[in-house]
């Protein structure tokens, strides 16, 4: 998966200082992890035409 190394570079420019901006963090990748599935899932129905539109995502 492409994206996979992505929300390491999140965390690493974030740098939380409070409690709070943890689970705001979480959240973020949570929603990451969700985008990077679906775009895997959308590769794998689709035509092998279309697959080259999701690697340079």
């Amino acid at each position: 998966m492409p994206n996979a190394r992505y929300p390491l570079q999140v965390y690493k420019g974030l740098k939380p200082s409070k409690e709070r901006d943890w689970s705001s963090l979480l959240t973020l990748h949570f929603l990451l992890s969700l985008y990077t599935l679906s775009l895997y899932l959308f590769s794998q129905l689709s035509p092998r035409t279309d697959t080259n539109l999701t690697v340079g995502a």
